[in-house]
């Protein structure tokens, strides 16, 4: 039997699915951008760089383990020289810059219920 509540309850679930996947589209073309400029002193930054989804949230993050440490420190310290194209701040600067883009992916999924 479907009822008000069932029905609600779907619909939450679809709405909640439609954020994630938009939030992850959007996480995808942030971390794109910051592959660009993160710094390149230790490539294994760059390839730790990662878009991980659960069940409720959608991160964005580089480092992993031991290198969790220097990830933030790179990302943190404005002091620092990178070669050219590179820098600090280098996943705030495109969450920054895409915001309007990650929001705009939301709308679309949802809009596609």
């Amino acid at each position: 039997m479907v009822t008000y509540k069932s029905y609600a309850q779907q619909a939450k679930r679809a709405v909640s699915k439609a954020v994630l996947d938009g939030a992850t589209d959007g996480a995808e073309i942030v971390l794109d951008d910051s592959q660009q400029i993160v710094p390149l002193d230790e490539s294994p930054l760059k390839e730790s760089g990662a878009v991980t989804v659960t069940q409720d949230a959608v991160y964005i993050s580089y480092g992993r383990g031991e290198s969790a440490e220097y990830a933030v420190i790179q990302h943190e310290n404005l002091n620092y020289a990178h070669a050219p194209g590179r820098q600090a701040k280098y996943l705030e600067t495109p969450f920054r810059v895409r915001t309007g883009v990650i929001i705009q992916k939301i709308k679309d999924r949802i809009k596609k219920l």
